[in-house]
């Protein structure tokens, strides 16, 4: 008997300190979305869970209505979030410890990048690593094109958000198509940008060596010469 209730008591604890089922189904789900929603490419095998209060097996009824979820804890594979739950008009709130077996597909630079750069696919390599901690958001395929380099960056390194900005309509040293409006005339040239500029502004353009122009911005390739 004493060995029985030496098993039997410490599972008793064991098991006081879990949610039931249906709550950690609950949460493990709107945990899995918000994640995902962050990362798109994140693949979770797993989410732990562990109620920081045994205060969970007073609620009986109860059901999950809400993870808060904050920009640290998507940041990390470990961590706490505020779990509300909900019975009729009554609600309560409790922390539960979260710990993420998942991947994250990410670009890394697979040459160095030189501030200004604009980004195309040829500089990045597709790679899948465990998610431990991120504390920029990737890049996503919408990036290549529209997206110059704020710093250089070395290479096999993570490709965030925050090492980005985007791209100017025009960039400097792009080629572009100039055409001069004169009465009922208009003749077209190529021109060598020497500003950045977007749809709308006045920027400076090279003929050749000798001739240089100001002209309108029309679109990511074509300019209008007004002076």
């Amino acid at each position: 008997m004493r060995n029985f209730l030496r098993i039997v008591i410490p599972l008793f604890f064991i098991s006081f300190l879990f949610a039931s089922p249906l709550h950690e189904a609950k949460i493990r789900a709107l945990l899995q979305k918000k994640f995902q929603e962050a990362y798109p490419s994140m693949q979770i095998n797993a989410i732990h869970l562990q109620p920081s209060s045994n205060l969970i097996h007073k609620l009986d009824g109860y059901r999950v209505t809400n993870v808060a979820v904050t920009k640290d804890t998507l940041r990390r594979a470990k961590g706490s979030v505020m779990v509300t739950l909900q019975k009729g008009q009554k609600k309560r709130r409790l922390y539960f410890k979260y710990n993420l077996d998942a991947t994250v597909t990410l670009y890394k630079s697979a040459q160095p990048i030189q501030r200004g750069a604009r980004l195309i696919p040829q500089m990045a390599t597709k790679v899948t690593i465990p998610f431990n901690a991120l504390y920029h958001r990737p890049i996503t395929d919408e990036a290549f094109y529209r997206y110059v380099a704020k710093q250089h960056i070395g290479v096999n390194k993570p490709l965030t958000i925050e090492k980005f900005k985007n791209a100017p309509d025009i960039q400097r040293n792009d080629t572009v198509t100039a055409v001069i409006k004169e009465g009922g005339i208009e003749l077209q040239f190529t021109a060598k940008a020497l500003q950045d500029g977007n749809v709308g502004d006045i920027i400076r353009i090279r003929k050749d060596y000798k001739r240089h122009f100001k002209a309108r911005v029309l679109s990511n390739t074509d300019v209008e010469v007004v002076e």
